[in-house]
Order: structure tokens, then C-alpha cells, then sequence
């Protein structure tokens, strides 16, 4: 429901209004045409998104403000002017700037200019300078992505806030925030491999998650000392939450203090981290935490992975915290942690209460006593080549051995009844494997992508196969299945199977059917 009345397609916006609120007319599919009235100053976030008829649009000269995404997926949007090349034009909505010119290296804002609208600059390659006047207040999201030759800026003195994603795959390698900057949105610098050092100024109210992630230079992190809601205690190159002790975004030279108690969802993702140690007072390590620290090593082993120590204190570990570390080959936990161990110098980490395998990495003996391997306890583990599960573990769970690409072999016992969703995605050279006697459920995309796969016999146990679960199996020649089974056509798109349905006990009937006949 729309905030403003609409008539024969076109949106009625009194006299006397002032701001377009966020989402106003969202997804309105009636609505043809805008004439928004002059003393409007503000379009909100989405306020005409998808509104998927909407071609005519009136502005007025008082307009400052348009905030993100706010003409997204309308034909007015996607059918701006553009050049004799068939490249935007530059385009001015009152004091805001909409679009700028295609295919130019260097851009002088206009003076006055307050506010960079979404995707102004998006994929501007042969972009290598802008000028911003200190007008500008607001860098909306996506503003400069994808600019990669964009290799400094200098932010406008006035700015007061940063877009999502505004910085993401720049070539930035130095960028200064201005003090009167309140809130740095989700994903603002990601990417930006060549970014060194940034220093989060006092004024700083916001930072949303994934801020600095995949900035694999980013080398030091200062948060001014006068900050109210953010601290770098101990010169700990990190952004910590000060009210909460979460340390939100980390980088290759952080050292966490002993006061932070939870390290936050993706904080290090992609960094280039080379050490850690988590000191006692850590209690929860967040989603995603050091997902796709590639570099991480040890200081005894300075050219393959780290040693992690998971300490007594941490009592809660996020799904897929250490994706993606694949060089890692030793995992040890505290011997006093009362919810998680590494039994048996496993070289894993063991959720104590479950018998679950939450982590494992390339030097993991899965325990005996091991019943359950966890969701995406080996996801990107690219360096593991084969592994054993032992006859205890009834459960494989989703995505547990996800893009494992140089797993050729796996040995599963007859005791694991279930296999999740995606549990063994893209493990490209995957050859030698047998499904379990006792098997009764495969779940959806299970072997999507095991392209070295030649054979595979399901055994009469199986109930249940989701479906893709050998899309893209592109050597998957033989298949043999239960001769009652129900299966539909996605399971085997993409591969060459012939598939072979087991005689029927009864009537000692074999049916040979192409792929996609059942």
C-alpha cells in the first residue's frame, strides 16, 4: 500500500510535502507516472523500486537527497539518456547527482552538489580521479564499485554518511574519513585489495558487518580515541564495539585483546592474516569469522596454516567460522573447554555435548566417537585430499565437504543414514566413492558438480534424493538404482548417465533407461 493516493497511474503528491518516505511506492505495478512538487527535498531508500510501469518522472528543483536504490528496476531508470555511444549522460536531479558521465578518466563534481546517488559511478573503468565538493553529505551504495583504476579520494569535509557496498573492488590504496561522518554501511570498502590503513574518526556511530572484508592489504586499524561506540584498545589494529567488547572487523596484523568476548561474524573474512591466538576471554566465534583467511599460518610453520587454539572460554562457534582456511593443519582446544574438545589429537573441533564435528581442516582423524559430521565442517578445505569416517557417524550434514576440490576419495560406513543438502558440491576430482548399504536420504545438489564421478550405485536403502543431486556430473555414465524409487528429471541434468533400475525381486524385470526417462 502506497503512502500517497494514485490516480489513472499517476502518483498525487500535495503541495506542502517535503520528504518521499523510504519504500513509498514500492513495487506499486499501476503506477506510469511521478510528478513530485517543488519543496520536496528527500526521495527515501526503494521509495520507487519496481514499480515496474513507471516511465514518466517530474522533478523539482529542491531536491538534495535521493537515497539508495530509489528508481531501481523501473524503465525510467533503465532508460536514462544516454550518448551518441549509447553510454549514460551525465544527470543532475536538483542538487543530487543521479548518473555520471560514461567513459571519462577524470570527473570534477559540481560545487553544491550534496548528495552521490546510487550507482553514480558504478563500473566506471577508465575512472582515475574525482572531485568532490564539500557539499556532498551522502555517498550512496554502490556509488564508485567496480571503478579498479579509482586509486584515491579525497571525501568531502561535510560528508556524513557511506553508502552499502559504495567502495567495494575500487583500487583504492589510501582514503582518509572525515570527522562528521556518522554511519559506514554494509560492504562499504570490500574488496579493496590495495586499501593499507584506515583510521575511523570520533564522530563514527555505525559500521555494519563486512565493512573492510577481502581487503587482503589492510595492514592497520585506528579508531580515534574520543569514539563513543568504537575502540582499538591496546593498539589492537581492530574495530571493537566498545559497549558489547565484539570485535567486528579485524586485519592481517590484529592482535585480539583479552577483554574482547566475542569475535563477530565475518571480522577477519578475507584478511590476510597470518597468527592467531584467541585469548580466554573470547566466549563466541560468529558466522563466518575467519571465513576465506587464506593466508593464515602459524607462527612454527610460516609458510603453510596456522595453529588455532580455541581456548576454555568459547562456548558458542558459528556455522562455516573458518571456511575457506585451506591451509590450516592444526586445530587444538583447550582441554578445560567444557562445550567443545579436539579428542584424540584430532586436529578438529568436536562439539562435546553432540559428538558433532564442527571444523575439521586437511590433518583431521575424525574420531570413533565422532556420530554426526556438521554442516560445512570441511567447506573449501582444498588442500584435503582424502578422509575416513568411522562406522560411528550416522549423518553428514550440508555442505560438509563443499568444494573440497582435491578430495578424490572418501570411505563412508554402512551406519550414515543421511547425507545433507550440497554435502559433497564441486569436488571436481571425486572418484572413488560408495554410497552406504544403510543410506535412506541424499539430500538436494549432494554430488552437484563432481565432475570426475564415472559410476554410482544407490543402494535399495535410499527413500529420498533431492533434487540436482548429480546435475553436472559430467562423466556420471553408469548409474544403478532401487527399482522402485521414485526419481524426477533434474537429478541427473548435465551428465550422460545411463541408468540401470536393480530387478525387481518379483518379477526379475530390468528396465535400462536413457537419462530423463523414468
Amino acid at each position: 500500500m502506497t503512502l500517497f493516493p494514485i490516480q489513472n497511474g499517476t502518483a498525487i503528491i500535495p503541495q506542502g510535502t517535503t520528504i518521499i518516505e523510504d519504500r513509498a511506492f514500492f513495487g506499486c505495478k499501476e503506477l506510469t507516472t511521478v510528478i513530485i512538487p517543488e519543496g520536496v527535498t528527500t526521495i527515501g531508500e526503494s521509495a520507487f523500486r519496481e514499480c515496474t510501469a513507471l516511465t514518466h518522472v517530474v522533478f523539482p528543483s529542491t531536491i538534495t537527497h535521493i537515497g539508495d536504490l530509489a528508481f531501481f528496476e523501473t524503465p525510467w531508470d533503465k532508460n536514462l539518456p544516454c550518448d551518441e555511444n549509447d553510454l549514460p549522460k551525465e544527470l543532475y536531479i536538483g542538487t543530487a547527482l543521479y548518473k555520471a558521465a560514461y567513459d571519462i578518466d577524470v570527473i570534477e563534481v559540481k560545487e553544491g552538489t550534496t548528495c552521490i546517488c546510487s550507482s553514480a559511478f558504478c563500473c566506471h573503468t577508465t575512472l582515475t580521479k574525482v572531485v568532490l565538493p564539500d557539499s556532498v553529505k551522502y555517498i550512496g551504495g554502490v556509488a564508485f564499485a567496480q571503478c579498479p583504476n579509482l586509486k584515491s579520494l579525497t571525501l568531502p569535509k561535510n560528508l556524513e554518511g557511506i553508502g552499502f557496498s559504495c567502495f567495494m573492488h575500487t583500487g583504492l590504496d589510501s582514503i582518509t574519513i572525515p570527522e562528521g561522518v556518522k554511519t559506514i554501511e554494509k560492504r562499504a570498502f570490500y574488496g579493496c585489495e590495495s586499501l593499507t590503513s584506515i583510521v575511523i574518526p570520533n564522530s563514527v556511530e555505525i559500521i555494519e558487518r563486512c565493512v573492510f572484508s577481502n581487503c587482503s592489504s589492510l595492514a592497520s586499524i585506528i579508531v580515534e580515541t574520543g569514539n563513543t561506540t568504537y575502540d582499538s584498545r591496546n593498539n589492537c589494529n581492530a574495530i571493537i564495539e566498545t559497549a558489547t567488547n565484539i570485535l567486528i572487523a579485524g586485519c592481517q596484523n590484529t592482535i585480539i585483546p583479552n577483554s574482547v568476548t566475542i569475535i563477530g561474524s565475518k571480522a577477519f573474512n578475507g584478511t590476510s592474516i597470518t597468527a592467531l591466538s584467541i585469548p580466554n576471554s573470547v566466549t563466541t566465534i560468529r558466522d563466518h569469522a575467519f571465513y576465506f583467511c587464506s593466508a593464515l599460518t602459524s607462527i612454527t610453520l610460516p609458510e603453510s596454516l596456522t595453529s588455532i587454539e580455541i581456548p576454555n572460554s568459547v562456548t558458542s562457534i558459528g556455522e562455516s567460522a573458518f571456511t575457506y582456511c585451506q591451509n590450516l593443519v592444526t586445530i587444538i582446544v583447550d582441554e578445560n573447554n567444557s562445550v567443545y574438545d579436539s579428542r584424540e589429537n584430532c586436529n578438529a573441533i568436536i562439539e562435546t555435548s553432540t559428538n558433532t564435528l564442527i571444523v575439521g581442516c586437511k590433518n583431521t582423524t575424525i574420531p570413533s566417537s565422532v556420530t554426526s559430521i556438521g554442516n560445512a565442517a570441511f567447506y573449501g578445505c582444498t588442500s584435503l585430499t582424502n578422509i575416513t569416517i568411522p562406522n560411528s557417524v550416522t549423518s553428514i550434514g550440508e555442505d560438509a565437504f563443499r568444494r573440497c576440490t582435491s578430495l578424490t576419495s572418501i570411505e563412508i560406513p554402512d551406519s550414515v543414514t543421511s547425507i545433507g543438502d550440497s554435502a559433497f558440491y564441486q569436488c571436481y576430482v571425486l572418484t572413488d566413492f560408495t554410497l552406504p548399504a544403510g543410506l535412506k536420504s541424499l539430500g538436494k545438489d549432494v554430488f552437484y558438480g563432481c565432475r570426475s564421478l564415472t559410476s554410482i550405485v544407490i543402494p535399495d536403502s535410499v527413500e529420498s534424493i533431492g533434487e540436482y543431486a548429480f546435475s553436472g556430473c559430467s562423466s556420471l555414465i553408469d548409474v544403478t538404482i532401487p527399482h522402485a524409487l521414485n526419481i524426477d528429471n533434474t537429478l541427473f541434468s548435465d551428465s550422460p548417465a545411463c541408468i540401470k533400475r536393480r530387478e525387481n525381486p518379483q518379477d526379475k524385470i530390468t528396465k535400462n533407461l536413457k537419462h530423463g526417462v523414468f
